[in-house]
């Protein structure tokens, strides 16, 4: 559970990213109406535009700006073959829509007349970027090197994904699904250490394909169903049934259906009180368990040591923040350093809400103690007061307010009292 839990603290590793200005880079403009000019100066010097899709959350576009941009030797390309216009994407939603971008930074290379030559998703630095924009001159596409990089290595789930997303970028939806679904299947057949990637990355960008292609949504229910219908027919302590309850587990999560996880938890236990496979589902399951207000089960899902569980989580996600890769300045690193001490704390704390519903608040107040130390924040008071209030806990969250106010001030302070004020509501 705590792998899954690494994909959306990668995200907040962008999200951290939030300082504006970069040492060289171009000021973004965009907008529709100056695309045409663009063009038409571009035709008429023999240029390309390069358009790059960027957010001002995106801590991969903030290195492009820092690092290719501003380099010497990719100044110098622009100006000899084109410019560079840098557009907002979600400030110019009609231009990201137009060039289909959903994913951030997106370089995209178009002739004068307006045609795509090519484009490029993600960070590129600056002899990387030189040796695909020279090729994408020649006429040689970043999808001709990812079909060219197949060939010998049709077995290779990362090559075929790299070409999947390739496929999507040009509009190619149905061959790009294809090879997404050919790594879901069977990408952990041909590299064992692919199961990780396929239990989240992948199903990120197949849920993503699904926003402008359907089909993918309806291929993920389908091996959804399937897994389900797995889980509910194999001996409950196999390995294959271990399997067929993490990828049920996965897909639901990833359509935005965890409560069909929970009915097929519930359903084995109508056949058997405590199958082996119990155990596995509700590890995965513990924020539907204490929706439910089923707080018994979320502790057994950590053999009732729920201050372990806390702390070995703690542990791990500290570990995680050596994952800082592109956060060159300092007030970059803070800034990563507290989404991922905050994502830690939501992470956590619903063994603190479990102890408290289930009537054990000396636990409950033993990890309530660990998380402060963690993050003496409003953000983890808030968190703290939150799941209190879930658990019909009033006196307790008079408590945290009051601890509150000894220990925090001013916007944090504020931060811990809007929670305490805000209605209740499940995750």
């Amino acid at each position: 559970m705590l792998v899954r839990a690494l994909l959306p603290l990668l995200t907040l590793l962008c999200a951290a990213c939030s300082d504006d200005s970069a040492a060289g880079a171009p000021p973004p403009v965009g907008g529709t109406a100056e695309l045409e000019s663009r063009l038409t100066q571009a035709k008429a010097n023999g240029h390309v535009v390069l358009i790059d899709f960027f957010t001002t959350w995106c801590g991969p576009c903030k290195r492009l700006d820092r690092e290719t941009w501003s380099d010497p030797q990719v100044k110098a390309w622009f100006a000899k073959h084109g410019q560079l216009w840098k557009v907002d994407a979600e400030a110019e939603p009609g231009l990201a829509s137009r060039f289909r971008v959903d994913s951030y930074p997106t370089i995209v290379f178009l002739k004068g007349d307006g045609s795509e030559l090519d484009r490029l998703t993600g960070f590129r630095g600056a002899d990387t970027f030189l040796k695909e924009a020279a090729s994408a001159l020649e006429g040689t596409t970043s999808l001709d090197r990812a079909l060219e990089s197949l060939k010998g290595r049709e077995n290779s789930p990362m090559v075929r994904g790299e070409l999947a997303r390739e496929l999507a970028g040009k509009a190619r939806f149905e061959e790009a699904l294809g090879h997404y679904l050919w790594c879901f299947d069977h990408g952990a057949e041909f590299d064992p250490a692919y199961i990780g990637v396929r239990g989240s990355f992948l199903l990120s960008e197949i849920e993503q394909l699904g926003r402008r292609y359907p089909p993918a949504l309806d291929a993920l229910r389908t091996r959804r169903d399937a897994a389900e219908d797995r889980v509910a027919q194999l001996d409950s302590d196999s390995r294959a049934a271990y399997m067929a309850a993490l990828d049920a587990c996965k897909l639901n999560e990833k359509l935005g259906e965890p409560q069909r996880t929970l009915a097929v938890y519930d359903r084995l236990r109508t056949l058997d009180p405590e199958p082996p496979i119990a155990a596995v589902l509700r590890e995965q399951l513990v924020e539907q368990l204490a929706d439910a207000r089923r707080y018994g089960e979320v502790l057994q899902s950590c053999s009732n040591r729920a201050d372990r569980t806390v702390q070995r989580r703690l542990k791990f996600f500290a570990e995680v923040g050596q994952l800082s890769v592109g956060l060159e300045s300092d007030a970059e690193a803070a800034e990563f350093a507290a989404h991922r001490r905050r994502f830690a704390v939501q992470q956590s704390a619903v063994y603190y809400e479990a102890e408290l519903g289930a009537g054990t608040p000396d636990r409950a107040s033993e990890i309530a103690s660990t998380l402060i130390a963690f993050d003496k924040s409003g953000a983890t008071f808030g968190e703290l007061i939150r799941r209190a209030r879930r658990a019909d806990k009033t006196d307790v969250v008079q408590d945290l307010v009051a601890a509150a106010d000894k220990a925090l001030s001013g916007a944090e302070l504020e931060l811990a009292r809007k929670a305490a004020q805000a209605r209740t509501t499940s995750r």
